[in-house]
């Protein structure tokens, strides 16, 4: 024990049973009275926990919920926290066994929680018990505490490293008493939190120091385990304003057709072969480069793996050598990560880069498997084959969203992402070289999302590749396993649907139903793509027919008419956006 003249701690909570509990006072915040006797008995175990270890500890207690009033909920743990800060002090911890798993306000609740940290006062929260992420537990400031089955007493704690879970403790089968002192058995992670708060407490009184006693924490832990970090890549740290292209492949062509969707402007598309005109653009032959030209400041380097392989040529060696003899910045879509020598020469000499790292190997699977989930509306684009002009809907889509006056959040499969504006790129089509096993690539995806659901888009628009189901079984390479995951990882709430002309219905059918029951998603709006493509074309590259238009419409209303979803095909956008905004506005 401490004394008598120990500090306090708060706790936010259901109220206390003041005939369980001695040395409390507190305020309810429900109805602003000095009434905080507890009608659902949570926050009498917890404070129970607490008190039985401390019992000359004075605790106050916020009442923040109750019976009638289950949910806790943003605007009230804000007001709560508010309240602490202007009207309390000598108080060392403030503990929280509840938590939000969605935050529209999120930066203000971060905000407060940042100004008890400057304070060097603890805040201690339980993750929610929904298995998820949740708030105020997650931020970076807040000790996050999760309960682990293999803690079996008090006395054992699990510290977790590169983690929004910092700690986890006994939460299951405790012997605590409800408001009425009867002892009842009850588990969660709001009862593996007070271990946590216990062992600040006991530090505090030895070491008074906040990093000194977080430090002590941590070396007391019975078990450390260590999460790979998975961090999300935010893109190239330069700006374009006018660039040259090469090679004048698929995703170089896409780029070229959507310019006017750009920031920058393309100045020459670069061909390795023979000069030739491509798209209302004539291009030059690689040879021919004016690599001192002043009118060009970056150059956007497609994939040219495979045709390298076929040709022996060195083009992407000798575009980065250029690149740093003419001071010219670099967006490669392929990994450039064995060139780092000459990279290393970039900063050295003010010059930048960008590449996605996508042969990083992460070899430790993550232990913390909760996710993060999203205030913000989330919408998919989906495919049933490749080759579908995914990516010119995806961003034609965010065009006409921005275009309406909606800020459009946006994910991107593509290497190519950044340039249109995407807030975060995972790529997992061609050359993405992607291999990182299920459970890592949906805790990393779903990380990248939560990092745009905080920046207060109406909406976020996430791009998928291929084909969502297989279409034919026995071979795995066949099986979408990354656009399963991206799935999972994204949560979205409605699906766009990308069809060939061609698809059979039965295909298609299975496709709604499969993307109709993953998540809580559904299908909103089916896209018909106006280019027939032979399936050989696959392999053998044949060029895609135009459909003439009467017999698109004449598909779209037959599919329209099955499947009792709209269909949408050629320049469409703004009956689409109007399906779009319906749906979301229910």
């Amino acid at each position: 024990a401490w004394g008598e003249k120990m500090s306090k701690i708060v706790i936010i909570d259901s109220g206390v049973a003041k005939d369980v509990i001695g040395n409390c006072s507190g305020y309810n915040l429900i109805d602003y009275s000095l009434n905080i006797e507890d009608d659902l008995g949570h926050g009498t175990a917890v404070a129970y926990q607490i008190s039985k270890q401390h019992p000359y500890l004075s605790i106050f207690i916020i009442k923040l919920f109750d019976k009638e009033h289950r949910e806790i909920s943003e605007e009230k743990l804000i007001e709560a926290l508010d309240w602490i800060y202007n009207q309390l002090d000598d108080y060392i911890l403030i503990h929280i066994s509840a938590g939000i798993k969605t935050c529209d306000n999120y930066y203000q609740l971060e905000k407060i929680c940042k100004k008890f940290f400057k304070k060097n006062i603890f805040i201690v929260s339980a993750f929610d018990n929904a298995g998820c992420m949740s708030f105020p537990a997650a931020f970076e400031n807040v000790i996050g505490v999760d309960y682990d089955v293999t803690c079996v007493d008090a006395s054992t704690y699990i510290h977790i490293k590169n983690s929004p879970v910092n700690f986890k403790a006994k939460g299951i089968d405790w012997r605590l008493p409800n408001e009425k002192g009867h002892f009842c058995t009850v588990s969660g992670s709001s009862f593996a939190a007070p271990v946590i708060s216990n062992k600040i407490i006991d530090l505090y009184y030895r070491y008074r120091d906040y990093n000194v006693i977080l430090k002590k924490l941590i070396e007391g832990a019975n078990r450390i385990e260590e999460n790979p970090k998975l961090y999300v890549n935010n893109g190239p740290d330069f700006h374009i304003n006018e660039a040259i292209v090469l090679p004048y492949n698929k995703e170089i062509q896409t780029l070229v057709l959507n310019q006017n969707k750009l920031k920058f402007e393309i100045k020459e598309i670069v061909e390795i072969g023979i000069s030739q005109k491509q798209d209302k653009y004539t291009s030059i032959a690689y040879k021919n480069i004016n690599w001192a030209d002043k009118h060009f400041d970056t150059v956007i380097l497609g994939h040219l793996e495979v045709l390298e392989k076929a040709t022996n040529l060195k083009i992407t060696e000798n575009v980065i050598k250029n690149c740093l003899m003419y001071r010219k910045n670099l967006y490669a879509f392929d990994d450039i990560s064995s060139y780092k020598d000459i990279l290393n020469e970039f900063k050295k000499n003010g010059i930048s880069y960008y590449y996605y790292p996508v042969k990083q190997k992460i070899n430790k699977t993550s232990t913390v498997r909760r996710l993060y989930n999203f205030s913000t509306p989330v919408l998919g684009v989906v495919g049933t084959s490749p080759r579908q002009g995914k990516l010119t809907l995806q961003v034609n889509l965010k065009s006409s969203l921005e275009n309406v006056g909606y800020k459009c959040g946006f994910f991107s499969t593509e290497q190519s992402g950044f340039l249109y504006g995407a807030d975060c790129i995972f790529p997992n089509g061609y050359g993405s070289g992607n291999s990182n096993e299920s459970i890592n690539t949906i805790i990393l995806i779903n990380k990248m999302m939560h990092s745009i659901d905080i920046k207060g888009y109406d909406i976020i628009l996430v791009g998928f590749q291929s084909q969502i189901i297989p279409y034919s079984l026995g071979n795995i390479g066949f099986y979408p396993l990354a656009q399963h995951d991206q799935i999972l990882a994204t949560c979205p709430d409605g699906f766009i649907l990308t069809v060939n002309y061609d698809d059979a219905e039965d295909y298609i059918e299975r496709a709604i139903n499969y993307l109709n029951s993953i998540v809580y998603g559904e299908v909103i709006a089916i896209y018909l793509f106006g280019y027939k493509i032979d399936r050989l074309s696959f392999i053998q590259h044949k060029e895609p027919v135009n459909i003439e238009k009467d017999l698109l419409s004449a598909k779209a209303r037959s599919l329209a008419e099955k499947f009792g979803i709209p269909v949408f095909f050629d320049n469409q956008y703004s009956e689409l956006i109007e399906t779009i905004e319906n749906f979301f506005q229910e």
